[in-house]
């Protein structure tokens, strides 16, 4: 959560609480809350607002939100339609539950035009129960009793009258703090409670930075960022620094691809080596050789079984795919028709990709053992055809 607090009280005014050191800093004067309040929380009167927590074993966000609504439908008073439905973020505790908040479009627009109307449209919004740690408790706070029973925070107006709050502790061992509430419940009080609005305000303060609450800025009322100089001018360091790793990233991708093009150029060397040495009339032209074995093969002239230059020229072609192999040596079994090749690789993984860069109707691929040598990892392929 945030580290300004905020309590709007009944006048219309604002009560401001700001983190310093290890308390709080209490006054009318608002310090560091960010533009429109976007680094403020401000606890509105939850009278309004129906709160519990709510347990959603789906694991999608999406399916959540949608599940939701229907979770505490039964709890409210209109159609699921005509409320806003907030939701929390996930505890670390209880991961399947979820705190809930309800409260009417009307009320919202009225909470937001009121904070608009003093520059603070931008501010988080938080019903005061919903901060309330999950132990059972009740107490008072001049016209208000808050508290939290189970899954259940509540905010209600003190003429509810003794004897409804007393049927809400039937059953459960609750916490009451303030004298006077405990006399009205014929109970002892757990202290004295809260004395004014500045020691209520830093209890909702110290509540709402150790627990998840659901901020009522949600769906349709959730805050509009709009990008601001002052905003570019506190990022410009990140900026600066994201500029400097885009630029550290984009010369290794260059360095990468240049070596990369090394090595095809190497491919294509030792090829045109294989090439001159088998047809020396092809100057050590690979395409021309693959041109003449094409119209060979067409006219029928081919033996039954591959010759080495069909070979050769798939293991070429294989090899264009796999830019991170390099040919060592090549051995061609004319009794078997079998090439066997031995080739470098950067890692185990660019043998199989290359098996399977050689499928070809008609001829088996063997790959033999592989092993580390160096820095590369030497294996061997065999390419024979079918039997």
């Amino acid at each position: 959560m945030s580290e300004s607090y905020a309590l709007l009280q009944s006048d219309g005014r604002l009560l401001f609480a700001t983190r310093q050191g290890s308390g709080w800093q209490v006054g009318e004067t608002p310090s560091d809350i960010g533009p429109a309040g976007r680094r403020l929380t401000v606890f509105v009167d939850g009278r309004d607002v129906l709160t519990q927590w709510v347990a959603i074993p789906s694991r999608a966000e999406a399916e959540i939100r949608r599940a939701a609504p229907f979770a505490i439908e039964d709890e409210l008073a209109v159609a699921v339609e005509d409320a806003h439905i907030a939701i929390s973020a996930a505890g670390s505790d209880r991961p399947q539950y979820r705190q809930i908040s309800v409260v009417s479009d009307e009320k919202m627009t009225d909470w937001l035009q009121r904070l608009s109307d003093i520059g603070l449209g931008d501010a988080q919004l938080l019903p005061v129960h919903a901060v309330i740690p999950d132990n059972n408790q009740i107490f008072a706070f001049r016209d208000l009793v808050l508290g939290r029973i189970g899954d259940r925070a509540f905010s209600l107006d003190s003429s509810i009258g003794n004897d409804v709050l007393a049927s809400l502790l039937t059953g459960s061992e609750v916490a009451v703090y303030g004298h006077d509430l405990a006399a009205g419940l014929s109970c002892e009080a757990a202290d004295e409670g809260v004395r004014d609005e500045t020691e209520f305000l830093i209890r909702l303060a110290n509540w709402a930075c150790k627990s998840r609450p659901a901020g009522l800025r949600q769906g349709r009322f959730a805050v509009r960022r709009q990008v601001e100089l002052t905003g570019l001018y506190q990022w410009r360091r990140s900026g600066i620094l994201a500029a400097a790793l885009g630029l550290i990233w984009l010369t290794g991708v260059f360095l990468e691809i240049n070596g990369l093009d090394r090595r095809v150029d190497q491919i294509k060397a030792k090829s045109g080596e294989f090439a001159m040495a088998g047809w020396p009339e092809s100057g050590g032209d690979v395409e021309r050789v693959l041109a003449e074995f094409g119209a060979s093969d067409a006219g029928g002239e081919m033996t039954s079984g591959p010759a080495a230059l069909t070979l050769i020229a798939v293991l070429y072609q294989g090899l264009e795919q796999v830019p991170a192999a390099e040919l060592k040596s090549l051995r061609y079994d004319v009794a078997q028709q079998q090439l066997s090749a031995r080739i470098g690789f950067t890692d185990f993984v660019g043998i199989d990709a290359l098996s399977r860069a050689l499928q070809t109707e008609g001829l088996i691929i063997n790959s033999g053992d592989a092993r580390q040598s160096g820095s590369q990892v030497l294996g061997e392929i065999e390419i024979g055809a079918a039997r």
